[in-house]
């Protein structure tokens, strides 16, 4: 159907202290097929070194309920390098990040120099949501981040291999998972919300800046956010016997009970001793092989200026023992993308390891020897 096109009063950039809203219900579109629809309505405020932006969603229909199975919020930071020099990427691009963490995630946003200030985007805090359900509960009991998604067309855009695309962050993804994801594993356990009628549920963003990127960590803490840091990496081979995951809280989140895995039991976690109340490590074992996730539960201490629970994932990837994988990819290497050094190569790249690609020699693999991408088909890069 053609829609009418939207129009509304733009929210101007709230004051430190203020706050400004819009009535952006007329966004919604296509309207929805039955009753009396959503109401929508988008807030910005700013409260010192902190800025939110939040969307309110309520359920105008007096009879029937409304399943939200499917939400993300924007965040198109400029990763457009298509056509532009070094210099005009460093002014006016960025590299951006996520961590699919539950309630203890967030997106960083990095000049492409490195240079700080570097942004960080938070799901807006529980206590700030004021959700209203049946009987007063929460409506929306969402859980931060739980998806990364490329926005709407971006996956068939032609943009070309510089462009890193622009994505939105998925906070409830259960119909997602129902349908297009349906086949894969998701990040974190897909989540829905159910409005009653007249239920409200806010969702939104937090930005808060880190000095550089080595205070990343420093500045989650100071906004509230626990940072957990898998040691040696997120990847483990299943003959370590020392990985471990250090946790650092901000005052007054304590630990609840013990991390739970998901497929359960592919990864063992034993607190250390010697911890303190703000930070302590756990020992890991891998069990299974494949990914993994643990789920971290908090809770907010008397001594907090806040209540609840907060739920924290982290994923790893774990591999089968490395000498076993060494010698796995050696092979592989050594046959598939091996490039001998018979002359017949006229830019003379034999002998050599080259990348290798999946289609070629009837779809046995071999050294991926030509390529549009120069970085693709050489010693360096990939190949490297």
């Amino acid at each position: 159907q053609q829609q009418q096109q939207p129009t509304f009063r733009q929210a101007t950039l709230a004051r430190d202290g203020l706050s400004s809203s819009v009535d952006a219900s007329r966004c919604l579109t296509p309207p929805l097929p039955f009753g009396r629809g959503l109401a929508l309505r988008r807030e910005v405020r700013v409260v010192g070194a902190e800025a939110t932006l939040s969307l309110t969603i309520t359920n105008s229909d007096p009879t029937s309920g409304v399943e939200i199975g499917g939400l993300g919020l924007s965040v198109p930071f400029n990763q457009m390098f298509t056509g532009r020099s070094l210099p005009q990427v460093a002014q006016r691009c960025s590299f951006t990040e996520v961590y699919l963490g539950g309630e203890a995630g967030y997106v960083q946003v990095t000049r492409t120099t490195g240079e700080g200030p570097v942004l960080l985007v938070l799901p807006l805090r529980r206590d700030r949501r004021e959700d209203v359900g049946a009987e007063g509960r929460s409506a929306s009991g969402w859980r931060g981040f739980e998806g990364w998604r490329p926005l709407k067309q971006e996956d068939r855009a032609n943009y070309d291999w510089m462009h890193e695309m622009l994505y939105e962050v998925v906070v409830h993804s259960e119909a997602y998972a129902r349908a297009e994801w349906r086949g894969a594993a998701p990040w974190a356990p897909p989540s829905s919300a159910t409005l009653p009628p007249g239920g409200s549920a806010t969702y939104g963003l937090r930005m808060i800046l880190a000095r550089d990127v080595e205070s990343v960590g420093e500045a989650l803490l100071a906004a509230g956010v626990p940072v957990a840091t898998p040691l040696p990496a997120a990847t483990l081979h299943a003959d370590m016997t020392d990985a471990r995951l250090h946790l650092s809280t901000p005052k007054g989140l304590e630990v609840v009970g013990s991390p739970r895995s998901d497929p359960p039991g592919c990864l063992e976690a034993a607190p250390l001793s010697g911890g303190t109340a703000a930070a302590h490590a756990l020992r890991l074992r891998p069990v299974a092989v494949g990914r993994c996730r643990l789920t971290l539960r908090y809770r907010w201490g008397p001594a907090a200026d806040r209540r609840g629970e907060l739920l924290q994932f982290v994923h790893y990837n774990l591999l089968e023992p490395a000498a076993a994988l060494l010698q796995r990819h050696g092979d592989f290497a050594s046959t598939v993308g091996w490039l001998p050094g018979n002359g017949s190569d006229p830019w003379h790249r034999g002998p050599g390891y080259m990348g290798t690609d999946a289609d070629a020699d009837g779809g046995r693999g071999g050294a991926l020897l030509y390529d549009p991408r120069v970085f693709m088909a050489g010693h360096s890069d990939e190949s490297g």
